[in-house]
């Protein structure tokens, strides 16, 4: 089972690449937790707009319709995508992704990667990778993964205190689970943490307009 996660980030800076700043992160890991063997971690998203505001008939945008849709895939669960569509975070097979691309009814915009490494420290999980727009490096995330908890409101104090061992980094935008519609398991899950990554992906790609 899984534990429950805390994002931080760190925004791209022209004094170094962002792969700098991961590997910077990969020798702290390593020398203060005597870590060295790290698994590979990736986490891919894209971004859809509704066709009728890439069409710019966004005024044919109804009050029940949403101009944007995440689909969130991560690499250890190849058969199993996540959906985030106004309030609602839905778990469908991968095959989903081809259909939505099929009936066209909402365009891909921006594809969103996230790709680095993890560590198994103790009842933590570190995880550490760059995250790019398309081809362009836009800054780092910081995944913290507390394996013996369920519930994020009881242990994210002790998350938050667990990543000052590497330094202070920004974190991600909070997030009200309380809003998800309809209603998640008060036991955490991926539906949990996709809702908490496509905000920062949200932030990410604010610059990101429909076309005039």
């Amino acid at each position: 089972k899984m534990g429950v996660k805390s994002l931080f980030y760190i925004r791209s800076e022209g004094s170094k690449t962002d792969s700098q700043t991961v590997d910077e992160i990969k020798r702290q890991i390593e020398e203060l937790f005597n870590q060295t063997k790290p698994n590979p971690w990736r986490i891919s998203c894209t971004m859809y707009l509704l066709a009728k505001v890439t069409q710019k008939d966004a005024s044919q945008v109804s009050s029940g319709e949403s101009k944007e849709l995440f689909i969130v895939t991560y690499d250890e669960k190849p058969k199993k995508c996540f959906l985030n569509i106004k309030n609602s975070i839905l778990k469908a097979d991968r095959e989903m992704i081809g259909i939505i691309d099929k009936i066209k009814l909402y365009i891909p915009r921006q594809s969103i990667t996230i790709s680095g490494v993890e560590y198994r420290i103790g009842d933590f999980i570190l995880r550490v990778g760059s995250l790019s727009l398309g081809e362009s490096p836009r800054g780092v995330i910081i995944e913290v993964e507390y394996l013996p908890c369920f519930n994020h409101q009881l242990c994210t104090g002790l998350m938050e205190e667990f990543i000052t061992n590497l330094g202070h980094y920004e974190k991600a935008p909070t997030v009200d689970f309380g809003e998800i519609q309809p209603p998640l398991p008060e036991v955490y899950s991926l539906q949990h943490a996709t809702y908490q990554y496509v905000q920062i992906f949200r932030m990410f790609t604010a610059s990101i307009k429909p076309p005039q």
